[in-house]
């Protein structure tokens, strides 16, 4: 059904405009829909670590508030929705480049691995979203 249509299914009024239940976007384009979902998480995921940027922690630190204020809040959505791939790599940007305080990472690949292996069990937004599909 398109949102210019007049055809009313159930005899139903059928919003012309997006709506939001339990903080899912509907809407008659997808992409319209997860620009409404995913651009506002992303610039509250950025208000959140501009937040903690003042503060001198260690990359550990920063980790751990990426983890727990920042990423936190995208779980929900991810776990109802489909995100799509340019949002994926928005998020790892923006955490990456908080978590090394905007310079290159030195250990980047290493840091994701588990703490036993030397790591320090980064959460690597892309493939905790395939661990979360194969799991599901």
């Amino acid at each position: 059904m398109d949102a210019g249509e007049t055809h009313k299914p159930f005899n139903f009024r059928w919003p012309k405009e997006s709506i939001c239940t339990l903080g899912i976007y509907f809407s008659y384009s997808t992409e319209h829909a997860d620009k409404l979902e995913f651009q506002e998480k992303i610039t509250i995921l950025e208000k959140t670590l501009n937040g903690w940027k003042w503060r001198k922690l260690t990359p550990l630190g920063r980790f751990n508030v990426v983890k727990t204020s920042g990423l936190s809040k995208l779980i929900y959505n991810v776990s109802v929705l489909t995100i799509p791939k340019h949002f994926v790599k928005e998020i790892n940007r923006i955490s990456f480049n908080y978590t090394w305080e905007g310079k290159p990472a030195k250990v980047e690949i290493t840091i994701i691995r588990e703490n036993k292996l030397g790591g320090l069990k980064l959460l690597d937004f892309e493939n905790s979203l395939i661990i979360k599909l194969l799991c599901a």
